[in-house]
């Protein structure tokens, strides 16, 4: 027997993100009681029929079945974001300067800091102008600095610590788990930023599907399958690190500015 038209819509917006609150909500119930009628409307079996025709057909569309989504989304909870972005340690502006001084990249760095220091203080005093004015002679750690050099354990400035700094890798290298992973890159006004697929959502409709969280859908997986991800759920994952070509962007000046 054919569901009524709101129980229909309601099977058909629940298909949309598997949230019976707001499948309720498009479907036209109340705000204030959608929740107890999606619960309500979950448990009837005329609507649990009906979800899994609708599924059915769906799957049939995409010449897809209930494996492949949850493969899919299997793969892109345990993707490795180290395989799109890397904290990395490197040296600080003194760890590799000639007594421990202030190391420049090169000299047009070095020129370009004083020009600015010059611009923003035309009045300084002359001590407080040789003091502070990037100068050859005073605290001058000479040319080479390298962010992604490793840190030198007797630094003074860092304890050998080194500083932190952000790598975006090369997404043409990427391996296909971890496309799945990649949405792109937008431009913001701190510089580039890395979109990611949530992985945590991901192991949350695998779970959905294998009956380890309330809301249960039943589908058919092996035991060791529901075992290993009842233990990613409560331990974390991790998978394997890929090796992928680097490139920075913006190459970054660790924080220390110029001067």
């Amino acid at each position: 027997m054919p569901l009524i038209p709101k129980h229909e819509a309601f099977c058909r917006q629940y298909l949309v993100d598997f949230n019976g609150t707001q499948a309720a909500i498009r479907a036209g119930y109340s705000r204030k009681t959608a929740y107890s009628i999606a619960s309500a409307l979950l448990k009837r079996p005329d609507i649990q029929d009906r979800l899994n025709v609708l599924k059915a057909e769906t799957a049939a569309r995409f010449e897809a079945d209930a494996d492949d989504v949850i493969r899919m989304w299997w793969e892109t909870a345990t993707a490795d974001p180290n395989e799109l972005v890397q904290h990395r340690i490197g040296a600080c502006r003194y760890c590799h300067g000639y007594m421990h001084q202030h190391q420049w990249k090169t000299d047009r760095e070095f020129l370009d800091a004083q020009a600015e220091y010059d611009a923003r203080h035309p009045l300084a005093k002359e001590g407080e102008a040789e003091r502070l004015r990037p100068s050859e002679e005073v605290n001058h750690g000479g040319y080479g600095y390298r962010h992604n050099a490793p840190p030198n354990r007797e630094c003074p400035e860092c304890a050998g610590e080194g500083i932190g700094y952000v790598v975006m890798l090369d997404t043409t290298t990427l391996s296909p788990q971890a496309r799945l992973l990649y949405n792109g890159v937008k431009e913001t006004r701190q510089g580039r930023e890395m979109l990611m697929a949530d992985r945590q959502r991901a192991i949350e409709h695998v779970a959905r599907r294998l009956g380890l969280m309330k809301e249960q859908v039943e589908v058919e997986a092996s035991s060791s399958f529901a075992i290993l991800l009842q233990h990613i759920l409560t331990s974390g994952s991790a998978a394997p690190i890929a090796t992928a070509r680097s490139i920075l962007i913006p190459p970054p000046d660790n924080g220390e500015g110029k001067g």
